[in-house]
């Protein structure tokens, strides 16, 4: 061993030390050590070998929890961007009638407009059950002209262009937009 490494496990008192590749598609990423301080010992193959399973173990939950916050990053600049548009965006569950996401120029127009909120209740003003003309619906039965929502307050009149979206785990989901030119100020 280099004299600096042989310095430093003497400090811990290591007797003897097994150290593990850790690997990430079979590129090596980092060391994985294994140090008895008891005794000066030999590692049996058995033991290294489930030293090394468990470095592997290690090693998964080590890039998972690094590839979960690279797409938790991801999907907040993704959301950043939506919310920087001049246009109105909102995913819609048609099967539930939730809004599972609204950009800030949706909000910001129809304040209600949050995400988790029915939609019949945050576009509508608090209407308790689906709309009579449902926008849902009428996509559901192949009616794409004259499309609009308009606030609870009779004031702004949104023009809107749809589109079938796959959401969270696959989910089909109802993507409704519409630009800024396309809005009516009573």
């Amino acid at each position: 061993l280099p004299p600096y490494l042989r310095q430093t496990l003497q400090a811990r008192q290591v007797r003897s030390t097994l150290k593990v590749l850790i690997r990430n598609d079979e590129k090596i990423c980092g060391l994985i050590g294994f140090d008895e301080c008891v005794e000066y010992r030999v590692w049996t193959p058995e033991e290294i070998s489930k030293l090394s399973f468990l470095s592997k173990v290690l090693s998964v939950f080590l890039f998972k929890k690094k590839t979960e916050i690279a797409l938790w990053d991801n999907l907040q600049t993704r959301l950043k961007i939506l919310d920087l548009l001049p246009d109105y965006i909102c995913v819609v569950n048609p099967e539930t009638h939730v809004l599972e996401y609204t950009n800030r120029k949706m909000r910001e127009m129809i304040p209600a407009a949050e995400a988790g909120a029915f939609c019949f209740m945050a576009l509508r003003g608090g209407q308790a059950k689906p709309c009579e003309t449902c926008l849902v619906e009428r996509i559901h039965r192949g009616e794409t002209e004259n499309l609009e929502i308009t606030s609870p307050d009779g004031k702004i009149h949104l023009k809107v262009h749809f589109s079938f979206i796959k959401w969270s785990q696959n989910q089909r989901m109802l993507l409704l937009f519409g630009t800024e030119d396309a809005i009516e100020k009573d």
